[in-house]
């Protein structure tokens, strides 16, 4: 049986996350009356690390609103606030360590990784709690947001939003990922 090395197996991955994207921004689907509606990017707010999970999360939701509406320098002017509210250095440094992402991601390492965010919480977005959010810091420059979600389909998940502090002083986002499920005390491994 002839095995997929690692970069195919990744570049199937990616595929799969873009086209899962574009499937799961699309809103319900329209009438010939009813366009969709606007949705504007928050204001950049960088002050805290829940300011700008809350900050990225706006401007995925209007990204997802502008390729739904099939705006496309309205799907790039939020690319761009993403990368202002990104952790670029931390980005950079993390993706540099592992090489087998770079034909992924293409020339521009950080632009190609959080062109993945709005992939990876599309099912979610709509089932945010942000009031239930919770920070918890790692270090005095790090921090973690968890923020509550529900699904589509009602499953629960917590969204964790990883986030640095800068030498402007300002918190940014460097990741964006799932809490993997705790088990409960005395559960057994599946066979």
């Amino acid at each position: 049986m002839r095995r997929i090395g690692p970069a195919p197996r990744l570049a199937f991955v990616a595929a799969a996350l873009t086209v899962g994207a574009l499937l799961a921004s699309c809103a319900e689907p329209q009438t010939a009356s009813a366009a969709p509606s606007a949705v504007e990017p928050p204001p950049i707010d960088l002050i805290s690390p829940q300011a700008a999970a809350t900050t990225v999360l706006g401007i995925l939701r209007a990204e997802r609103s502008a390729v739904a509406r099939h705006d496309q320098p309205g799907a790039e002017r939020c690319g761009e606030l993403l990368l202002s509210a990104a952790a670029t250095e931390v980005i950079r440094s993390e993706v540099e360590k592992q090489p087998h992402y770079r034909p992924l991601l293409g020339k521009d390492l950080v632009r190609g990784y959080t062109h993945y965010w709005g992939a990876t919480v599309a099912y979610y977005l709509d089932g945010l709690n942000l009031s239930g959010a919770q920070v918890s810091p790692a270090a005095p420059d790090r921090a973690a947001v968890l923020i509550p979600a529900t699904g589509r389909d009602g499953r629960p998940a917590t969204l964790r939003i990883e986030c640095y502090h800068d030498s402007q002083h300002t918190w940014r986002v460097a990741r964006i990922e799932f809490e993997r499920p705790q088990k409960p005390a005395g559960s057994q491994p599946t066979p």
